[in-house]
């Protein structure tokens, strides 16, 4: 196989948005579970598993898409629509993804092996709903379908490790969502038009800024709310409660960046192409692990 023939299908496999599978290790980074080093293989395996079929979704989505995704300014050259893949070669990638993410799913060994087979494969369903069954088409279903993927990682976090999961929590990651996704559709409504995402008809700027800061709102109260829920003082004092201007500020360094004209409200490329928005949420990790585990 040529070298760039293993390029092409690297690139499909949209390496930068694993990144997006990290959220399976929030229930035992928030449920002090962390400190159990014996957790750690099971949870590395979790987000490979994850990422993998992740990459196998995003190639059979591009399979399915390729004719919208040639009229894309971006998108046309995608390794499928450009042509560098065809597509049987893509339909068998994609089958061999899944087997592997299924595979390292075993491997991981959680503690309630069955309930994490299917969330996985719930997983999937949804996303080939969203993709083949053209769910992605409908309003509202779209981002909802989109947000849930993000609340499935974290509910097999604490799936495959045993942990609590704080009802606070799972509020703050489906607001959270919710957020990011009419974010990336009013991203999209700048940068494209109703060729190559049907869905853009239904929405208009105004309603998803409206919708967009609705949801930024309740995703920091429902933040604030897990911060009293873990008690009003530390050992030394300390209160949880002051980690909430820190991740305001988090929250409103996003904000900045998707209002520029240039966004295109994809999550991922929003916060890794900002230097300034990861050193603030490695600052905001770095005092929240301080006060969960010293």
């Amino acid at each position: 196989m040529k070298l760039k023939t293993v390029y092409s299908f690297i690139r499909e496999m949209r390496i930068k948005h694993w990144v997006k599978n990290l959220l399976v290790f929030l229930p035992a980074f928030f449920g002090n579970a962390l400190t159990d080093y014996s957790l750690w293989i099971t949870l590395i395996f979790v987000v490979l598993s994850f990422s993998l079929m992740s990459s196998a979704i995003y190639c059979i989505n591009d399979i399915h898409d390729l004719d919208k995704d040639r009229l894309h300014p971006v998108k046309k050259h995608r390794p499928i629509a450009s042509g560098d893949i065809n597509v049987r070669a893509a339909s068998a990638f994609s089958l061999v993804l899944i087997l592997l993410s299924y595979s390292f799913m075993a491997l991981a060994q959680p503690v309630h092996l069955v309930n994490s087979l299917l969330v996985l494969s719930l997983y999937m369903v949804v996303n080939l709903f969203y993709s083949v069954g053209g769910l992605k088409d409908y309003a509202l279903l779209d981002v909802a379908l989109l947000a849930s993927g993000f609340w499935l990682r974290l509910i097999i976090g604490g799936t495959a490790t045993g942990v609590y999961i704080s009802e606070w929590l799972h509020l703050v990651v489906i607001t959270g969502s919710l957020f990011m996704g009419f974010g990336k559709r009013r991203g999209e409504l700048r940068r494209s038009d109703s060729r190559t995402r049907s869905v853009l008809k239904s929405y208009s700027s105004d309603f998803l800024n409206m919708a967009m800061y609705v949801c930024l709102t309740l995703t920091i109260a429902f933040f604030a709310l897990w911060c009293k829920e873990r008690g009003t003082t530390l050992h030394n004092g300390t209160s949880f409660i002051l980690l909430v201007p820190i991740f305001i500020l988090l929250c409103f360094r996003y904000c900045m960046d998707i209002e520029g004209e240039s966004s295109d409200g994809d999550p991922v490329n929003v916060i890794l192409g900002d230097k300034f928005c990861i050193i603030l949420a490695i600052i905001f990790a770095v005092i929240l692990a301080v006060f969960l585990y010293f």
